[in-house]
């Protein structure tokens, strides 16, 4: 562990101790989803304008940091589907809706990252959610800069999951129709 203020470790530690393990963190997924990407474009040699990612729930973190990440570096993903996204982890958890609070040590800043977003975004949410509340969505949605925006998928008397499977076919139709669209 290098000790560091970001909690990472810098790869070069050899030692079996558990206390030298990192533990998960924002970081750490960060790390993670940079690693994924980094195989595609790298070893598979795929081009990031042919990458979809898809965040579901807690996914929609690291899938919005990276959309936001690689159009800042100017090689933007393709596509981004968020399904049940959250504006914030706080945001979530206080439901504090409209409030910003400005907390320390909120993760994942879905909100504040879409701003940067620079592909075709999808959001599909159920209007029953009761885990990452409906108001979320459309506020999601309107820091994405319009041009990128996808008509949404909000979903009538569907909470947080089962969407997929209990709305398959219109579900397919909704994806099927983002990627179509020139998107993939």
């Amino acid at each position: 562990k290098n000790g560091g203020s970001d909690g990472g470790s810098n790869g070069n530690n050899k030692s079996n101790n558990n206390s030298d393990i990192e533990g998960p963190s924002e970081n750490m997924i960060y790390r993670n989803i940079e690693a994924a990407f980094r195989y595609l474009t790298v070893v598979r040699h795929i081009p990031p304008h042919q990458i979809i990612l898809y965040g579901r729930s807690l996914g929609s973190g690291p899938s919005c940091y990276l959309a936001a990440k690689s159009a800042l570096e100017g090689a933007s993903v393709g596509g981004l589907i968020l399904h049940s996204p959250f504006l914030s982890v706080y945001k979530v958890v206080a439901d504090l809706n409209g409030l910003d609070l400005g907390t320390f040590g909120d993760l994942f800043h879905n909100e504040k990252r879409a701003r940067n977003v620079r592909c075709p975004t999808l959001i599909i949410h159920g209007k029953k959610d009761e885990v990452v509340p409906f108001w979320h969505a459309p506020r999601l949605l309107a820091a994405i800069p319009p041009e990128f925006r996808a008509q949404p998928y909000y979903v009538e008397n569907m909470g947080h999951n089962h969407i997929e499977s209990r709305c398959r076919e219109q579900y397919v139709k909704v994806v099927l129709n983002f990627l179509r669209m020139g998107v993939w």
